[in-house]
């Protein structure tokens, strides 16, 4: 049973027609978790797991003048299904399929002209499914690693009569990779790879002339019908340990984005959104550190 706060006032962003101070308000929850965990033999695991969960909304989405601060928390059920296999006593695999639903969420109101704080109405719901495999190896013989890789959708719906689309956040493919040996005399080399589908993003495919603001105004394609091109990176890592009487210092110097990949992380367009870009992230970034175990 979880408690639930919020303290929202009018005051930040100054508007007027806001209410008049703000409000405060709790409430208690029950959300039922329940999970089961069988073993039918020591190299298979059998697991289910389902519960309800709440969330409260983002502090932005109870803005007085963008949103609403009368905002219910949006719920959700959980499911999970899974089993693992060990193959050894060091090398396993684990599959795993999930299922969510949510509603109450928070969605620009479908009124014209809303009133006053009620910018954003809780009338979303959404789905996401999808499943994981993971292929691990325990540490044998210096060498440890694991492979993950999901597949998975996630929708959205703006409201009880709107058509079913993508979310902001879906990533139909992601995929990690970590291996890391350990040398002698306490050396460690170590790698990892990711790649995901880019987040989907709603398209710009005109624009238009505002002379009442002296700007173009963007004229809007289908909704998230356009991707951020793909995440893939590669990182390096080596370190060295030394053991201080009862202490162990770690030494690392990793190279982040081994490949230079320039990824991109959104969309940027010009002024007159006859051009676009993407805003990228970092470079190859070499990083030293250390770390102190007493």
């Amino acid at each position: 049973m979880d408690p639930y706060a919020r303290s929202v006032s009018r005051r930040n962003p100054p508007t007027r027609g806001a209410p008049a101070v703000g409000l405060f308000e709790q409430d208690f929850a029950v959300e039922p978790r329940f999970a089961i965990v069988g073993e039918p033999h020591w190299r298979v695991q059998l697991r289910g797991a389902a519960g309800l969960y709440r969330q409260m909304p983002a502090a932005e989405d109870l803005s007085a003048v963008f949103g609403n601060p009368r905002l219910p928390t949006s719920r959700a059920l959980h499911t999970v299904v899974g089993a693992a296999v060990k193959f050894t006593k060091t090398l396993s695999l684990d599959v795993t399929a999930f299922f969510t639903r949510s509603n109450r969420l928070a969605m620009r109101s479908p009124v014209d002209s809303p009133l006053p704080a009620q910018a954003l109405a809780p009338i979303g719901s959404g789905r996401s499914y999808g499943a994981q495999l993971l292929l691990r190896q325990e540490m044998f013989k210096g060498l440890f690693g694991w492979v993950a890789y999901t597949i998975m959708r996630s929708e959205r719906q703006n409201g009880p009569d709107a058509p079913v689309r993508l979310s902001d956040y879906d990533q139909t493919h992601i995929l990690t990779a970590v291996l890391a040996y350990a040398l002698p005399r306490g050396f460690e080399v170590s790698g990892r790879f990711r790649y995901a589908t880019g987040f989907p993003r709603t398209p710009v495919v005109g624009a238009y002339h505002d002379s009442t603001f002296d700007r173009f105004q963007p004229v809007f394609g289908a909704h998230d019908s356009t991707r951020i091109p793909a995440f893939v990176q590669l990182d390096l890592r080596v370190g060295k340990r030394f053991d201080i009487a009862r202490t162990h210092l770690d030494i690392f110097l990793e190279v982040l984005n081994a490949w230079n990949r320039k990824n991109a992380e959104e969309i940027a367009y010009s002024p007159d959104f006859a051009a676009r870009d993407y805003i990228r992230g970092f470079p190859v970034l070499p990083a030293f550190g250390l770390q102190w175990e007493f």
